[in-house]
């Protein structure tokens, strides 16, 4: 079975840790996204499960099968791991056409005739390239050659997949159907897929578990909307989502959440002691603030200083003063109403359910209040 578990895996490139004590288990069948910025240590990660990358430390097993070990020595070489790969650079054939391209694998592993006429029709219709099919690489655009890249290892029985950033060189519009595909195409081969992005859309969209990383680390390994919706860390807020996380310096206490501009209650789930304050950063997404007509606890009085129209809805900057500092807030909301904002008096309300509150140094996440012995309150973390 397609089971892939890394053990305290760790890369160096030379003084460099690309890769830091990983360990990561993805379950048969899974459609696993790696998901972080350039030079995170995500496609090093995917290159070391392929065999293309030999790790320095750790142990690698895919299904029943150890493929590395650094201290037993053992190291299989990628032939051997049944493993298809998709590469952000196409790797394509030059001197083959687009179908020579695609049945070059199936030839190897000495498929029948029929089947790889079979294989091929079906791939081809599916990724919408079989008019391709008798052309050559240099004949095609950037998207097309990731078409037939993709291609190439869909037809094969490659137990499992992996995808390096597979489409980032289509247009906006196929990038969206070919999601679509790919979460079709998923469902029906059940293959076990390790798929390397930055574009969080696409991990959020495609993934049954998506891990973020940072520094050659994973930081949260969730599902996409336990990701989305509570984020481990200060990072992980930064990075996910569509448009730039509010976040803001307070002061934490039985009292609430307290600066100088404005305070807010104590969130949901989160209990302070008489004793306990603590420094935080709160942040909120701005499609998890909203603009409303009267002001409550969760409310904040501000000024609507200017609105970015995005088509059905609005991103409305509202600035929460107190004398000549003030807080920026970015919501987003339905343009009818963004639109009466423009330096107007607006009321902005924080939804308790989605307050994202960190400890300033560690900027982990708090998740509520734990007893220790005696009077000692410590806080909760993912």
């Amino acid at each position: 079975m397609a089971h892939i578990v890394l053990e305290n895996v760790t890369k160096r490139f030379g003084s460099t840790t690309a890769v830091n004590d990983l360990s990561l288990a993805v379950e048969d069948g899974d459609f696993f996204s790696l998901l972080g910025p350039s030079g995170c240590g995500k496609t090093t990660t995917m290159r070391m499960i392929a065999g293309l990358v030999m790790p320095d430390e750790g142990r690698i097993t895919l299904g029943d099968q150890v493929v590395f070990d650094s201290e037993a020595s053992i190291f299989v070489p990628p032939s051997q791991r049944k493993i298809g790969m998709v590469f952000q650079d196409y790797a394509l054939w030059p001197h083959m056409t687009v179908e020579q391209n695609i049945v070059f694998g199936l030839q190897s592993r000495k498929v029948q005739k029929d089947d790889q006429e079979r294989r091929l029709s079906h791939v081809l219709e599916r990724l919408q390239i079989d008019q391709l099919a008798d052309r050559y690489p240099n004949e095609l655009s950037g998207g097309q050659q990731q078409r037939v890249a993709l291609a190439r290892e869909l037809v094969t029985d490659a137990r499992i997949l992996l995808m390096d950033e597979p489409l980032s060189n289509l247009d906006a519009k196929l990038r969206l159907e070919m999601r679509v595909e790919l979460k079709q195409i998923h469902e029906e081969t059940s293959k076990s897929i390790i798929y390397v992005t930055h574009d969080q859309m696409e991990a959020l969209t495609l993934s049954s578990k998506t891990g973020v990383m940072k520094d050659g680390e994973i930081r949260q390994n969730e599902h996409p909307a336990q990701v989305f919706d509570r984020p481990a860390d200060l990072f992980v807020a930064r990075f996910i989502g569509q448009t730039p996380i509010n976040e803001f310096s307070m002061r934490f206490s039985r009292i609430g959440l307290e600066r100088p501009e404005f305070a807010l209650p104590v969130p949901p789930g989160l209990e302070p002691s008489a004793s306990d304050e603590l420094d935080v950063i709160v942040a909120a997404r701005p499609e998890e603030l909203s603009i409303v007509e009267q002001q409550d606890e969760w409310s904040v009085k501000g000024e609507g200083v200017s609105v970015l129209p995005m088509g059905y809805d609005s991103l409305v900057r509202v600035h929460v003063a107190n004398g000549d500092e003030y807080v920026p807030l970015t919501v987003l909301t339905e343009r009818s109403i963004a639109d009466r904002t423009k330096e107007a008096t607006v009321y902005v309300r924080f939804n308790p359910e989605f307050l994202h509150v960190f400890e300033s140094g560690s900027e982990k996440r708090i998740t509520g209040m734990r007893e220790h012995s005696g009077a000692e309150v410590a806080y909760g973390r993912i």
